[in-house]
């Protein structure tokens, strides 16, 4: 898949965004922390939040950019094991990450980045989309682990950005 591809599909997720009339609601049990934004919580070098409504993969891109960040990346153990603990927190079962097989089926890509997944934790039996008649080519993340996911399926989200 090409640039023009992705930006075509943030330009679709951006209407389809305006279209529906969803809102951002930031977590009200978070405090302020120091270098993040109101609303945000934090853990080491990054500012977290979770916007309260459930949108596709592409959506959540969007809505992660329009808040100044990027959908979640997860790239060390610590910060797997800090998530997995904060989700228990919030009311989702699966977050999308920004993890994606989109441009190579079987080739998992953190999408802002597009460099490889090094680092994965997977549930057993996942990914498991060649398995499957729905193709799974991004990701969630949940407290037993990673799954993939239609990307047209309405997951709960997290934004990351760098702690300022």
């Amino acid at each position: 898949m090409g640039s023009w591809t992705v930006s075509i599909l943030v330009a679709i997720a951006t209407v389809v965004l305006v279209v529906s009339g969803t809102s951002w609601v930031p977590d009200a049990t978070h405090k302020c922390y120091s270098g993040c934004p109101s609303g945000f919580f934090r853990h080491n070098s990054s500012c977290y939040v979770v916007p309260r409504v459930l949108v596709t993969w592409g959506q959540a891109v969007v809505y992660c950019r329009a808040l100044n960040s990027e959908l979640l990346t997860i790239e060390t153990e610590d910060e797997q094991t800090f998530l997995q603990k904060e989700m228990l927190k919030h009311h989702g079962e699966n977050f999308w990450l920004a993890a994606t097989d989109l441009v190579v089926e079987g080739e998992w890509r953190w999408a802002n980045t597009m460099s490889p997944v090094l680092l994965t934790f997977w549930k057993p039996g996942q990914p498991d989309d060649i398995h499957t008649a729905v193709d799974g080519d991004c990701v969630t993340f949940g407290t037993t682990g990673w799954s993939d996911h239609h990307c047209e399926s309405v997951q709960s989200f997290v934004c990351e950005r760098p702690r300022v």
